[in-house]
Order: structure tokens, then sequence, then C-alpha cells
């Protein structure tokens, strides 16, 4: 046989077998993965997942990838942490201080991407409130709560991470530093000035976990002030506005919500779900993911949102920061200490 004859028999054979064994991976199932989230974060990760499963993403020899958005609240994980039986293979939290502190001993987690998006807790009150509410910070809505009867909004701390930040920026506030330690979080008198505060709240389960809809909706005509995640002020802006006219302000002792991706390795997490949850990872990191964030009302990760954003730019006149302040974020103790702080709520 010609030696010219034997490549062409050689070259044919090996593209059958390529043909055929990308054929055979095509054929495969998807490997699925999920993804566990705080529902801030949930809608922008629903679309960055749909759009991810489409692309086309592979791992391993070329197995397809399909990643699956599950919605667990960080408050839940705090109390009922993530077990070898029981986890996903991807986290993301909404504050990095909470999942610090919450990982089980026969669960290990690998950091994949330290932020991917940024929002604050933001204070609201109406201009119209100026009068009972002079000063919007957390001293000036215990001065007005401790001598007057005023209706405060916020979320309940068990049930919502935006609520247990909101106690903990108070507390800090109180306690005048960013890191904050048990003992602080046990203090008597902090407790004692923290009670008006709590005690303005005339209803948590009605308040729910989104603040700002509630405080937009036709129960929130009462409110006074409120603290929400500024994703959520902005998202309801329009129909807060209807309102009155909305003032902004950040907490001397901000708490910011930095949105990590954790990988989180068992005994039963294979090298190819790391690999898929990796990939996410870098996916929603990627500038085409980052540049969708501002429709959520998110801040990227490294950057801050464009000067002709149509989310961000109608609220820098009500107080909503262009940038956000240089501040040290508030930092958490331990979470014996935060388990016990919730027991005020129960």
């Amino acid at each position: 046989m010609r030696r010219g004859s034997l490549f062409i028999i050689l070259f044919v054979l090996i593209a059958a077998m390529i043909i055929g064994a990308t054929t055979l991976l095509r054929s495969q199932p998807a490997l699925e993965i999920t993804v566990a989230a705080d529902p801030l974060a949930e809608a922008w990760l629903r679309e960055a997942a749909l759009a991810f499963n489409q692309s086309g993403a592979t791992v391993g020899v070329g197995r397809r990838v399909r990643v699956n958005i599950s919605v667990r609240s960080d408050t839940a994980v705090l109390q009922q942490t993530w077990t070898p039986n029981s986890h996903p293979v991807g986290w993301v939290p909404a504050w990095s201080s909470v999942a610090n502190i919450s990982r089980g001993s026969s669960v290990s987690a690998q950091v994949a991407a330290l932020s991917l998006a940024r929002t604050p807790l933001v204070l609201m009150s109406f201009d119209s409130r100026v009068a009972e509410i002079p000063v919007l910070s957390w001293a000036g809505l215990q001065t007005a709560a401790s001598t007057s009867v005023i209706n405060l909004a916020f979320s309940l701390p068990t049930n919502s991470v935006q609520g247990l930040g909101a106690v903990i920026s108070a507390i800090a506030d109180f306690h005048q530093t960013s890191i904050l330690s048990d003992a602080q979080l046990s203090n008597t008198a902090m407790r004692a000035w923290l009670a008006p505060l709590v005690e303005s709240v005339p209803n948590f389960n009605t308040v729910g976990s989104n603040v700002a809809q509630y405080v937009a909706g036709p129960q929130g005509g009462t409110v006074d002030a409120a603290i929400a995640s500024e994703s959520q002020w902005l998202l309801s802006l329009s129909t807060l506005s209807l309102k009155g006219v909305p003032r902004f302000a950040y907490p001397a002792f901000p708490v910011v919500f930095d949105f990590p991706f954790l990988i989180l390795r068992s005994t039963t997490t294979t090298d190819d779900e790391v690999s898929a949850a990796q990939a996410f990872a870098a996916y929603l990191s990627a500038d085409a993911q980052q540049t969708r964030l501002e429709q959520f009302g998110l801040r990227p990760a490294l950057s801050e949102p464009l000067a002709t954003s149509t989310v961000f730019g109608p609220a820098l006149q009500y107080g909503i920061a262009a940038a956000l302040p240089a501040v040290q974020p508030v930092q958490l103790p331990s979470s014996s200490s935060l388990l016990a702080l919730n027991q005020l709520f129960r």
C-alpha cells in the first residue's frame, strides 16, 4: 500500500474516532452542580446561570456543565451549617463575615472569588419625617425612638441577613468600632440602648425580608424610617418616590454585603464538580456579568456604577452615593455570640 494512501486512511480513522468521541460526550447527561445563594443575589445569579448553561461550558474530558441556583439565606446557614451529606458545590453568601464563622469542620471552603458584587445597608426616611427624625443615623433614630413613638422597619435578624446586619451596624455605632467582640454583643448597656429601636418595629413578620418593597407598598405608609440594602432601595425607588421625597444615609459603621464565591468540599465532592464551580465563579467575575449587576441594583465587585446608570443615577439626588465611602466595614465576632443575640428576637 502506498504511503500516501496509508496517511489518508489513518486520517479518516482518527477523524472518525474524534467525531465518535465528541458525539458520545455530547450524548452524556450534563454534570449538574448546585450553587446556593442568599436571596439578595438570587435574581442576578439566576440570569447568569441561564446564560452560562447556554454557553456550552465543559469540564474534564468535555462533559457539559449545568448550574442550578438554590436559595438559602445566610442566617439559615448560620443556624444550621452545611454537612457532608447536605451541601452545595458552590455557595454565594451575601456577607463574607457570616461565611467566615458558619462553616462546619467536616465541610471545607475554598475561595473562588473574594467578591462578586457589593451592596451596603442604607438608612431611609422621607423629607416629611424630618420633624420626627432630624438626624438620619443610628444615634438619631435611637434618640427619636427613646423620646417619642416612631415606626421603624427592618427585617427580622433571625430570618434575613439584612436584619442581622442592621442590628450589628447599630451595635457597632453604640460601641464606636467596626471590629466587634463577643462581650460587646452581650453588653447590658448596649442591649438597653438597642431596645427602643427593636420595639419601634411594629411587626417583623409584616415587614418581611424586602423592607424597601414593604415601605413602598400600601402597608408602608406609616413608616418613619427604615434600613435595607441599597439594591432593594434602588429597585423600589420609582414606587417609593410616589409616597414622598426619600432621603438616604449610610451608617457611620457600615455593613457591606460583598457576595464571595465559595467552593464547598467534603468526601462526596468530585474534582469535576470543583472545576465546574470554578468555571462558574470565573464567568461571574468577567466583565459581561459584572456590567449586568447594575440592573439588579448591585455594585460591581471592583468598580463603581457608571455615571450614566439608569438605576443609580436617579437615586443620587436623594443621597445614594456615586462611590461608597472609604470606611472600614463592620466585622462579626463568633457564631455563638450571634446566636445568643438572636434569642432577643425569638
